[in-house]
């Protein structure tokens, strides 16, 4: 095939993605409409299922399964905000959904972050937030960043190192770090739950 030629198909099989994904925000919609008797918008245990079946297509036809994977939460996540509106009906409705968005926990998947830590992070513009789950004896090398970071633990402890001194936060405690500040984190022999916020925001999180 010449060059022009390929060209050509992949724009034909690109028009057939946009009309495939314009057919899948409308029933979307209506699904949203349809889950008001429903605890959740998104079932986890059922988005893990499609998530398992779309990584096996991908191998069946020679494609990458995390990349399947990744287009597949790109794809969803595309729709969530009129998925939600129909969901939550009038009250959803209400909101400037181009301007706010909304997050629930269990449709955020945790991402592996360093070895015993595992967070997920949503953010705006200009501020962001992230949520961590750290295991007993994990350590967070010492390290510096531009953003600003204010740390509150949620649950369990979690010990911070800044200019040789240790201090330990336990669940309510909270720590402001300025910008480029150098320090390190860790756990003891339990584990911690925090939620970080940063700004600006830090986009290799996102």
């Amino acid at each position: 095939m010449e060059l022009e030629e390929i060209r050509q198909a992949i724009d034909a099989i690109d028009s057939e993605i946009i009309g495939l994904l314009s057919k899948r925000g409308n029933l979307v919609s209506k699904a949203g409409s349809l889950k008001s008797d429903e605890p959740a918008v998104r079932d986890p245990e059922r988005v893990q299922q499609i998530i398992n079946k779309v990584k096996a297509v991908a191998v069946r036809t020679g494609l990458d399964p995390a990349i399947a994977e990744q287009i597949y939460r790109t794809v969803t996540d595309c729709f969530i905000n009129n998925e939600l509106q129909e969901f939550r009906g009038e009250n959803a409705a209400s909101l400037d959904v181009d301007k706010i968005k909304v997050y629930f926990k269990d449709d955020l998947s945790l991402k592996p972050n360093v070895p015993g830590a595992q967070m997920w992070a949503v953010g705006l513009a200009k501020t962001m937030m992230t949520y961590f789950e750290l295991e007993p004896n994990t350590i967070l090398p010492k390290h510096s960043h531009e953003a600003e970071q204010i740390t509150m633990v949620m649950e369990g402890e979690l010990t911070f190192v800044l200019q040789e001194k240790e201090i330990t936060l336990k669940s309510g405690d909270v720590i402001a770090i300025p910008s480029n500040a150098l320090h390190s984190a860790f756990t003891g022999n339990k584990p911690c739950k925090a939620v970080d916020a940063w700004s600006p925001v830090r986009k290799g999180f996102l």
